[in-house]
C-alpha cells in the first residue's frame, strides 16, 4: 500500500493515508513512509478504542487493505477472512482488497469496491485514485456494500443460519439413534 502512495498523491495531492491499529510491522512501515518521502500524508493512529474506530470509519472515504496472502497449505501467511473489510462495508465504505484469498470471495469487484493484485503497486494506486476521484461511484459502492453486509451478516440472516445448523444436527442425531 505504501509503495502505491506516491502515485496516488500525484493524482490526489491532498489525500491522507491513515493506518489504524498497532502491530509488529509499524516500525518498518514508518521507515518505509519516510523512505518514500510521504510522511506528511501518512498518519499512524495506533491502537484505538471501538468508539474511535467507528470515528475513523466515518471519516474515511475509502477503506484499503490489499494484503498479500500466501495460500501455501504448509505455511499460509497473510490476511485470513478479513473481517475488517466487512466492518468498513457495514460503515458504507467502498473497499480496495486483494484479488485472491478470502476477501475476494465476498467483495464483489466493481460493486462493493475494487479487487487488485496486492503485489502490483500501480494497480493498487489506480484503484485508490479511481475511488478518490470518482466520489459518486465510491458512494454508490459503499451503499451497495452496506446493504449486502446488512443482508448477509445481519441478525435475521444469523438466525436463519443458526436454525439451519440446529435442524441439520437434529436430523443427523435422529439418523444415528
Amino acid at each position: 500500500m505504501l509503495d502505491a502512495w506516491p502515485a496516488v498523491l500525484k493524482r490526489v495531492p491532498d489525500a491522507i493515508y491513515c493506518i489504524v491499529g498497532n502491530g509488529d510491522d509499524r516500525t518498518r512501515l514508518e521507515a518505509r513512509a519516510k523512505g518514500l518521502k510521504v510522511t506528511d500524508s501518512v498518519r499512524f493512529a495506533g491502537a484505538v478504542s471501538n468508539e474511535e474506530l467507528r470515528d475513523w470509519y466515518h471519516r474515511c472515504r475509502v477503506f484499503a487493505m490489499p494484503a498479500r496472502t500466501d495460500l501455501n497449505p504448509s505455511a499460509p501467511r497473510g490476511e485470513g477472512f478479513g473481517i475488517v473489510f466487512l466492518e468498513a462495508m457495514m460503515h458504507g465504505k467502498p473497499v480496495v482488497g486483494p484479488n485472491e484469498g478470502a476477501p475476494g470471495e465476498f467483495i464483489r469487484n466493481g460493486e462493493h469496491g475494487l479487487l487488485v493484485n496486492p503485489a502490483d503497486s500501480a494497480e493498487v494506486a489506480s484503484a485508490l485514485v479511481e475511488l478518490l476521484e470518482n466520489k459518486d461511484r465510491a458512494v454508490k459502492m459503499g451503499r451497495a456494500a452496506r446493504e449486502w453486509v446488512s443482508k448477509e451478516f445481519g441478525e435475521e440472516r444469523f438466525r436463519q443460519r443458526l436454525a439451519a445448523i440446529i435442524q441439520t444436527r437434529a436430523v443427523v442425531k435422529e439418523k444415528t439413534h
